[in-house]
């Protein structure tokens, strides 16, 4: 049981940092990880060294700027988030160059354009219960030899990548993609860090013409790996 909510007050603070890290203080932001890890406020006060009515000071600021009126609603956005990362935000933005010149030339066959499979994985690392950050070139390093020459894995933003599997369908993509993640797993366990993952896929075809329209389609059929074997 304990081991469960560790893991779910994990998967909390990892949405809290990863949606709105940006907007929040340093201070709310340490407030907010001890809130939805379960903290009281006077326990949250007792491990800043700060005054009751201080936390409770953060706390209203979190809660206006998360939307939220209460810890238990925030920890809901936050688990609802982190179970489904296709509803985090609008997914298609600011798609990689180099992706969309790739999507160009397969979309331009009509026989390439059924036969080819775009991927979409969601890999995110935590260490001691808090964000690790992991540079997209250390991961599609580690994966370049485990991909054929005509396939294409580029880091696209965050803990997002996106895979590009000419002459591939939807089931063997996504056989791939388990692969990958299972070698990018064995990587993060040497590294003391835990990994989750999620992975999508869609055919060129499937979509509306354009990237964006396939790479949404693949971010709705994101599929949470609760366990990695």
């Amino acid at each position: 049981m304990r081991t469960l909510q560790a893991d779910k007050a994990s998967v909390a603070v990892f949405s809290l940092e990863r949606i709105w890290g940006a907007h929040l203080s340093q201070r709310e932001l340490e407030v907010g990880r001890l809130l939805v890890s379960g903290r009281s406020t006077q326990e949250i006060a007792a491990a800043l060294f700060i005054s009751e009515n201080t936390v409770k000071t953060h706390l209203r600021n979190l809660y206006r700027k998360t939307k939220t009126r209460s810890r238990v609603e925030l920890y809901r956005v936050l688990m609802e988030a982190g179970s489904a990362p296709a509803r985090i935000g609008s997914v298609a933005e600011d798609l990689p160059a180099e992706f969309e010149r790739i999507f160009a030339a397969l979309h331009a066959d009509p026989e390439d354009s059924i036969n080819s499979t775009v991927v979409v994985l969601h890999l995110a690392f935590l260490q001691s219960g808090l964000v690790a950050r992991v540079p997209g070139t250390s991961l599609t390093d580690l994966l370049a030899t485990s991909i054929r020459s005509r396939d294409h894995l580029l880091p696209w933003r965050d803990d997002l990548y996106l895979l590009v599997l000419p002459g591939s369908d939807r089931t063997t993509s996504i056989e791939v993609a388990d692969r990958l993640i299972r070698k990018v797993k064995r990587w993060a366990e040497r590294k003391r860090l835990r990994m989750r993952a999620a992975v999508g896929a869609a055919t060129i075809a499937e979509g509306s013409g354009t990237p964006q329209s396939v790479v949404e389609l693949a971010a709705q059929r994101l599929r949470h790996l609760e366990q990695v074997e």
